[in-house]
């Protein structure tokens, strides 16, 4: 006779979704078809499933006392089986397409944070900048879209889909900003573009600080990012891609402790001199 045991039900279930995390890290940090030396994967899971204490040792006392919210953001933000195979298909042949069109090569890959939960900034030269983004990261992303996007029925559902958020531009709304703040909290990654719209010329612009807000509300990293050659492949009003070579490079993480006692125009200046000398190494190997 069965013995329905509530507690028995939800460790197994907790173990498949673990499980079921741990090998997706692997597939993407092993088999990244932009930068295979990297492996975030297994340090990653194994930090996430076995916490240790000062001393290097697992505690289960440890685990007993930490607030439950922090256990669980493991499986905060796993979405339904269906959804995440579909974006991992999604990814992979984006992935493959730019590889083969745009020989697309991420520099700088070991800066990007080893848990989840930071604000990736880069700059913005075109509509391809956010495919780009989603297929370089190791890991999945979330992403900011202008409202206007979701009017359209097929891009709406497809924005959706792969995680955007969509934000009102003229800040009539507020709704935006409070769906990425919940993301940031619980542990998800947000893509950003602090210039706030494309470059005309494939220049950086001047960040704005909108995400100063979002970054101290949720002392969430701040990966600088920059993108060179997304300008020449599609440039603004233009409705054709052009084929030639995309570089990204990450540059070193800004953490919460670097920023907590700077101001909003110090942070952005701080962010905006990462984001120049990445922009400048990836203008380097672009033009090699």
């Amino acid at each position: 006779m069965l013995v329905h045991c509530p507690q028995k039900l939800h460790r197994w279930n907790r173990s498949i979704q673990v499980l079921a995390i741990g090998v997706r890290e692997l597939k993407l940090s092993y088999f990244h078809p932009f930068r295979r030396d990297q492996s975030l994967g297994a340090d990653f899971v194994r930090a996430k499933v076995e916490p240790m204490d000062d001393s290097g040792n697992n505690s289960q006392q440890q685990r007993s006392h930490e607030p439950k919210r922090q256990r669980s953001r493991l499986i905060a933000h796993v979405r339904p089986v269906r959804i995440r195979v579909g974006q991992s298909l999604v990814r992979w042949f984006f992935r493959i397409l730019l590889l083969v069109l745009y020989r697309v090569r991420v520099h700088g890959l070991e800066n990007y944070p080893a848990t989840d939960g930071a604000l990736i900034c880069a700059n913005h030269q075109s509509n391809l900048d956010p495919i780009v983004m989603g297929v370089s990261c190791p890991r999945p992303v979330n992403y900011l879209a202008k409202q206007s996007l979701f009017r359209w029925g097929p891009m709406g559902w497809f924005l959706r889909w792969n995680d955007a958020i969509p934000i009102d531009r003229s800040g009539a709304g507020i709704g935006g900003m409070k769906e990425t703040l919940r993301r940031l909290k619980r542990g998800e990654s947000v893509v950003i573009f602090p210039e706030g719209s494309r470059s005309i010329d494939g220049e950086l612009r001047p960040l704005k600080q909108g995400f100063c807000s979002l970054a101290r509300r949720t002392s969430a990293a701040l990966v600088p990012v920059a993108i060179e050659g997304t300008y020449d492949a599609m440039p603004p009003k233009c409705k054709t891609l052009r084929l030639g070579r995309i570089h990204l490079v990450f540059g070193p993480q800004i953490l919460a402790e670097d920023y907590q006692d700077l101001d909003d125009d110090q942070l952005t200046q701080l962010l905006e001199q990462r984001i120049t000398d990445c922009f400048a190494l990836a203008r380097e190997k672009y033009r090699a």
